[in-house]
């Protein structure tokens, strides 16, 4: 039985404002959630946080077991040491009012490709991938994927994967989780609940189908 109306928000991550061409888990994402408390809502409702396809639609994926690296908030990994101010300024966004996606697939794997190389607690990511064994399939397939051309996995002809890549993807998928569970556990201290969402359709070029 419903006994208490409550109500809330529809907001993707790449939607909240900030610097650097999308919406991140950084500053923004505690601001609305202060927001929605404020407003006396009780939910926040995100699209799925997977690496979307080639039209940049979240319901398309390459994997339901991945995170969208676009996401990690850029002045936290400076914060941390993993990125120099000089880097941080030139990811800045050229235009403020739409999300950057031709320049974000050209530009932000590379950069934090640097920030994985600078990190050295890989005992962390190490203990990440064994509790998700989904996800590290994943950051085998994207390292895959990379080492044959960004083909479809059933046009790969090389099956060694490149190491840099593949320790890239595992650093952004420990990245994404923490910062994510950051901004979670303060959603849910301000008394707001996150409404989530599933990418519904399963691509064929995905980690998914490949590994199954």
């Amino acid at each position: 039985m419903i006994n208490k109306r409550q109500s809330g928000v529809l907001m993707h991550i790449s939607s909240l404002w900030g610097d650097y061409a999308e919406g991140s888990f950084g500053k923004a994402a505690y601001e609305f959630i202060d927001f929605l408390a404020d407003c006396g809502f009780s939910y926040w409702q995100t699209l799925p946080f997977g690496v979307p396809d080639d039209e940049n639609s979240p319901y398309r994926s390459f994997s339901s077991f991945s995170g969208n690296p676009f996401f990690i908030d850029l002045p936290y990994l400076c914060e941390e040491g993993l990125l120099t101010q000089e880097e941080l300024d030139m990811a800045k966004q050229s235009n403020p009012y739409v999300c950057e996606f031709d320049r974000l697939n050209k530009e932000r794997l590379n950069l934090l490709s640097k920030a994985a190389s600078r990190f050295k607690d890989t005992d962390k990511i190490d203990s990440f991938m064994a509790s998700h064994p989904e996800t590290l399939k994943f950051c085998e397939y994207m390292a895959l994927r990379s080492t044959n051309g960004n083909l479809p996995w059933n046009e790969w002809t090389v099956t060694e994967l490149d190491e840099e890549v593949f320790k890239t993807w595992k650093f952004t998928q420990y990245a994404f989780f923490k910062q994510w569970l950051s901004v979670k556990e303060y959603a849910n201290s301000k008394g707001i609940s996150i409404i989530g969402d599933i990418p519904i359709y399963v691509a064929f070029d995905s980690a998914d189908t490949w590994a199954n």
